[in-house]
C-alpha cells in the first residue's frame, strides 16, 4: 500500500522528485517551521493550486499545500530523492 503522493518540483529551474506523506489540515503555521519557499508541483489541477510552500522542521522538510473543500492548509511530510538547492 503506498502512503504517499509523488510529485515534481521546480526550484531555481531544476527538477526535483519528491514524495509527499499523509498531511492535516492546520489552522496556523506551527511556530518551529521555518519557510523556505513557494514552489510550482505537477499534482494542481483546475480546483487545486499548483504551488507549495517548504518549511524547514527541526527532523527534516515539510509542506504546505491547499486542496480543495478544505479551509486550512494541509500540512505534512515531504521527503526528497536528491537534496535540492534551496
Amino acid at each position: 500500500m503506498k502512503t504517499f503522493i509523488n510529485i515534481f518540483l521546480e526550484i531555481n529551474k531544476r527538477v526535483y522528485n519528491a514524495n509527499l506523506y499523509k498531511g492535516r489540515p492546520l489552522r496556523d503555521v506551527p511556530v518551529t517551521y521555518k519557510k523556505i519557499g513557494i514552489y510550482e508541483h505537477s499534482i494542481g489541477n483546475r480546483f487545486n493550486s499548483d504551488l507549495i510552500t517548504i518549511y524547514k522542521a527541526r527532523n527534516g522538510y515539510r509542506y504546505e499545500i491547499y486542496r480543495d473543500g478544505c479551509f486550512h492548509p494541509y500540512y505534512g511530510k515531504i521527503k526528497f530523492e536528491k537534496e535540492p538547492l534551496f
